[in-house]
């Protein structure tokens, strides 16, 4: 199949979701074929809109290699969704084409069962330990660049969960104070193990946008959004109180963020953040 005109790829960038209504309308096979001649980057968006069933059908009919590009292309959890459909041989064959972090990261979530925390907790949070300074961690948070959260989870020696601290007590603090000094220990951590309905009700859903989640040890693995949580519900069925971003909550915390974000670019120039 000859590569698309210009016109098509804009409209795949553009309108992702009606290219996906569209391809879902053909049979798999002429799906995957016109998603090969498709840059990985542009076609990620599309199936990741997809209905997950017949994203894993065109997925399974890539070549190895554009297969992995799509997925690595995609959000985490929209490309474990679709990795869980994918048949067993070519799931292993699919993450011999990432790099060995995210095809480890990839390989662990999908031995959890489906409706369980660690089967959508996100591994690429940033962690620091109690030493770590507020300068140094705004450094490592603007380092990492395109992500805005809400807090940070602070660790001991052992990676064991220690606290959180908020990105408003980062931007509040002296350069120098240790992380230890301003986290907060009351954060409870959800259990790798929990089912995401046993996790819906608790109260701090209410100020944090992710909680972290530890394994049988202690030791963190990653954090749970709201937005995986609910998106998690849904996929398994269920029906849980989750907080509503359109509730006044939700907006407060929206806002939260962008003003944050905000004041995370402006301390990290040069002179930024001095009177």
């Amino acid at each position: 199949m000859a590569k698309p005109a210009g016109l098509t790829l804009a409209f795949l960038q553009r309108q992702p979701q009606a290219a996906a209504r569209v391809i879902e309308e053909i049979d798999a096979a002429d799906g995957a074929a016109f998603l090969a001649t498709v840059p990985a980057r542009i076609g990620a968006s599309v199936v990741a809109a997809m209905v997950p069933w017949n994203a894993a059908r065109c997925v399974e009919r890539l070549t190895d290699d554009h297969a992995g590009g799509l997925i690595r292309a995609m959000a985490y959890q929209d490309g474990t969704t679709i990795l869980r459909l994918v048949s067993k041989d070519r799931v292993g064959t699919i993450l011999e084409q990432l790099p060995k972090r995210l095809a480890k990261n990839f390989s662990t979530s999908l031995t959890y069962p489906k409706g369980s925390v660690g089967a959508w907790m996100d591994h690429g949070v940033p962690v620091f330990t109690a030493d770590h300074t507020v300068a140094d961690a705004l450094k490592l948070l603007q380092r990492g660049g395109g992500r805005t959260l809400q807090h940070v989870f602070i660790v001991d020696s052992g990676r064991r969960f220690a606290g959180a601290v908020s990105l408003g007590e980062l931007l509040h603090g002296g350069p120098q104070t240790p992380l230890a000094e301003i986290m907060d220990r009351s954060v409870l951590p959800l259990s790798n193990r929990a089912t995401l309905l046993s996790v819906t009700d608790r109260p701090q859903w209410d100020n944090f946008t992710m909680l972290p989640v530890i394994g049988r040890r202690k030791q963190i693995l990653g954090g749970l959004t709201r937005e995986n949580l609910r998106k998690g519900l849904e996929e398994d069925g269920s029906r849980a109180p989750v907080l509503n971003p359109n509730s006044m909550v939700g907006h407060l915390l929206v806002s939260y963020l962008v003003v944050c974000s905000g004041l995370l670019h402006f301390a990290s120039q040069p002179g930024g953040g001095k009177p």
